[in-house]
């Protein structure tokens, strides 16, 4: 049997809304926070969501929008934000350090650099769900930045 994997239907709605909005409001980053974000109800418990929500409430959509990709793709940074003629392009990654070639990014594009990036993390959550968790590190793995080296004298 073949599985078809399912797309959630909230997500892309919540892309095509992105696409189509002029500007960011308080309205839109809150249905972006209930309908994509999945970690940000236990960080509102614990009390680590109240800059996200003091920045909304001021309008300042841009530090909301970091902070929100922040909270919720701990193992995803922005590596690139560029503005080219009318369009804002965002990438998000999980391995900024890498050539552009040989990253797996995830870019948007907007009018509004606020929403390039809330765009940006919709997208993340529509095209890689799994990938969007943080990964989990087992003892067995040495640290990324460790070099090993052979020892053995073969003389």
């Amino acid at each position: 049997m073949l599985l078809v994997p399912r797309t959630d239907d909230s997500l892309e709605r919540l892309a095509s809304r992105l696409g189509r909005a002029s500007k960011p409001n308080c309205e839109l980053i809150d249905d972006i926070m209930t309908t994509a974000c999945t970690r940000l109800p236990a960080l509102r418990v614990a009390g680590k969501t109240r800059k996200l929500e003091e920045w909304c409430r001021s309008g300042a959509f841009l530090d909301a929008a970091l902070e929100l990709v922040a909270l919720e793709l701990p193992g995803w940074s922005v590596r690139r934000i560029i503005r080219d003629e009318a369009l804002w392009f965002c990438s998000l990654s999980r391995s900024p350090n890498l050539p552009a070639e040989l990253d797996d990014a995830v870019e948007t594009s907007h009018e509004t650099v606020a929403l390039a990036i809330l765009a940006a993390l919709v997208q993340v959550k529509r095209v890689a769900p799994a990938a969007a968790r943080t990964a989990v590190t087992s003892s067995w793995r040495a640290p990324i930045d460790r070099h090993r080296i052979c020892c053995e004298n073969f003389s």
